[in-house]
């Protein structure tokens, strides 16, 4: 098994496990994350917070993370925030540093689908789309795929982007087969994080 998988693997079991590298919180209402000022909301569109574990207090530079969920239509997404301890990263999607995360958080699902542990993984396509509209609206990387868990085929969809000195990444899953219910949702949590980004002072 390559390096980069067995790292990723450890990675995946050590953040998915939750576990020994963070610590749960209950946070209640809109949650500001400390390091970064980025203010996390209580729902996103209409998915209801149902976790939040802070990586930073053990690992510095993991930052936190809040998982956000329905079970009908399932849907479920998870934002991370973290800076990987890198002193400036530069707001926007076009520094190399912002490239890098996005292609590991891309890489970490293609190495969930060699390890096995997603099913029938394709990408489907990876651009760059705006978060809202207008001129001024915040752009983020963005990755399409589609897989099988134990609940059946779904789309996933990654999303990056750099802002505060931190990355921001979004993860949202949903049933290919409730897709037309999903959609919308979608829609409303991209404004939800673009509404997030937007209040950048770089």
């Amino acid at each position: 098994m390559p390096r980069w998988l067995r790292y990723l693997l450890a990675c995946w079991l050590c953040l998915g496990a939750g576990l020994a590298w963070s610590q749960e919180f209950e946070a209640q209402g809109p949650y500001t994350d400390p390091a970064s000022g980025l203010v996390l909301p209580e729902s996103l569109g209409s998915l209801p917070r149902v976790q939040a574990y802070d990586y930073e207090s053990r690992h510095p530079g993991l930052g936190i993370s809040c998982k956000y969920e329905v079970r009908e239509p399932l849907v479920f997404a998870d934002i991370y925030v973290f800076n990987g301890r890198l002193g400036v990263i530069p707001s926007g999607i076009e520094d190399p540093a912002v490239v890098r995360m996005f292609n590991s958080a891309v890489g970490e699902i293609q190495a969930m689908g060699e390890l096995g542990r997603y099913q029938d993984v394709k990408l489907i396509g990876a651009d760059s789309i705006p978060l809202g509209e207008g001129a001024n609206a915040p752009q983020a990387l963005r990755a399409r795929f589609s897989f099988t868990l134990a609940a059946g085929p779904v789309y996933s969809h990654v999303y990056g982007l750099a802002v505060r000195n931190h990355f921001v990444k979004l993860r949202f899953t949903y049933r290919q087969d409730q897709a037309e219910q999903a959609v919308p949702v979608l829609g409303a949590a991209l404004k939800d994080l673009a509404r997030m980004v937007a209040a950048d002072p770089q």
